[in-house]
């Protein structure tokens, strides 16, 4: 089969979790299949191209970096389009699409995220497509409104949570084939869009890379580590919390555990807090694995979120117990107690942290119960073999 794949930003290098799945299903799915891909680029992405190449007959960029600007947030007051798609709409990216489907070398079109569902107008008639969504945009939006403190961002988020949901609703229908993370997200997608062909392949993690025995690397037991992309609102939001509210219960109770932040640029009141307390920010680092296998617990302080988290199941890949969220575990086949814990309020959450530092042969036990759910359900060759099944059963029902 000849694919198509669009997304908004290249996949590589797979250090976030869009760009993960994203470069994980180009990366399987061409085991079976040709593929095409079209993305933007930034001037800091578009050196990595070439990495993609192996998995690619074709690569097709794009220039444009989609930022957030103040001006045009408030500009998009006067829209029915959501802020977060609008501003992945360019006009030469619309013309790219409609030249490369159009020229007959492509037999189905899988467009990544809502963000680039607005170029399937872009695609000729007739032409099967697939949309493939990380979250449910609506319920991302509605979480972050409902936990904003300042009271004008909670408004223009609510706003766009509203929007997000109408457009949700209405581009789902476009679509031969929706597929959605997990089942929660189906459940929110299927009552807005009712008559929208949906189905649930998760994301999933490369359970060879993240293997416990590749790094010889023995966990310190008062060690905790968090990980993510802190650029991103909700993985801000949440590791604020914890810092806040969480942490300095864990360390009244074990004075010498110590907490690793890595990932990309925390916040400043993470940093000013890592002055004291115990807390090390890493930043971003080149093997996440060593930081994950140093560590006794991985923390997942998630508040707002919607598809999956890869950091669990990279967590439980590699044989380290998680402490969770309900949230920040939603649509994991997980089960608390036996795969993770899960606590939301700072006093619960605390406490299971502490009843692993102090237990690790639970913690041990946890782990491994993890390990073998993740190699059974997440590993990627399963999910993307049930994606192309999707898509050949898509084709032979067109004929």
């Amino acid at each position: 089969m000849r694919i198509l794949q669009i997304v908004p930003q290249l996949p590589y290098p797979p250090d976030t979790g869009g760009r993960t799945a994203n470069f994980h299903v180009l990366k399987y799915l061409s085991r079976r299949h040709t593929m095409t891909l079209v993305s933007f680029v930034t001037p800091e992405s578009e050196p990595h191209v070439p990495a993609l190449a192996p998995y690619c007959d074709r690569i097709v960029t794009v220039p444009h970096r989609a930022e957030y600007v103040k001006r045009d947030m408030l500009l998009n007051l006067f829209s029915s389009t959501p802020y977060t798609m609008a501003k992945f709409r360019l006009e030469t990216m619309w013309e790219t699409i409609r030249e490369i489907a159009g020229s007959g070398s492509v037999d189905l079109a899988h467009i990544d995220q809502l963000h680039m569902a607005h170029y399937v107008g872009a695609l000729p008639a007739g032409l099967p497509v697939a949309l493939r969504q990380q979250n449910i945009e609506s319920v991302l939006m509605r979480r972050y409104a409902e936990k904003a403190a300042n009271p004008l961002v909670r408004s223009y988020a609510s706003l766009q949570a509203k929007r997000l949901r109408r457009y949700e609703a209405v581009t789902t229908m476009r679509f031969d084939l929706c597929t959605v993370m997990t089942e929660v997200d189906a459940a929110a997608l299927r009552e807005m869009a009712p008559h929208a062909c949906i189905e649930t392949v998760s994301a999933g993690v490369d359970t060879e890379y993240y293997h416990p025995d590749v790094l010889k690397i023995t966990p310190e037991p008062l060690r905790l580590v968090t990980t993510g992309d802190y650029r991103w609102p909700p993985t801000a939001d949440g590791l604020t919390y914890f810092v806040k509210n969480v942490y300095p219960l864990i360390h009244q109770a074990v004075p010498d555990v110590r907490l690793a932040v890595v990932g990309h640029e925390p916040p400043e009141t993470v940093r000013r807090a890592a002055e004291n307390a115990g807390i090390c920010v890493t930043g971003r680092v080149e093997d996440i694995r060593m930081e994950i296998l140093r560590a006794a617990v991985c923390v997942v302080p998630t508040r707002i979120g919607s598809g999956i988290r890869l950091k669990i199941l990279e967590a439980m890949a590699l044989s380290r117990p998680v402490v969770s969220t309900r949230i920040g575990c939603e649509g994991i086949e997980a089960v608390p107690g036996v795969h993770l814990l899960v606590a939301d309020t700072p006093e619960d959450f605390a406490t299971q942290v502490v009843r692993l530092l102090e237990n690790p042969s639970e913690g041990r036990r946890i782990a491994d119960a993890a390990l073998r759910i993740v190699r059974e359900r997440y590993a990627w060759p399963v999910l993307t073999d049930r994606l192309s099944a999707l898509y050949e059963r898509m084709l032979r029902e067109r004929g």
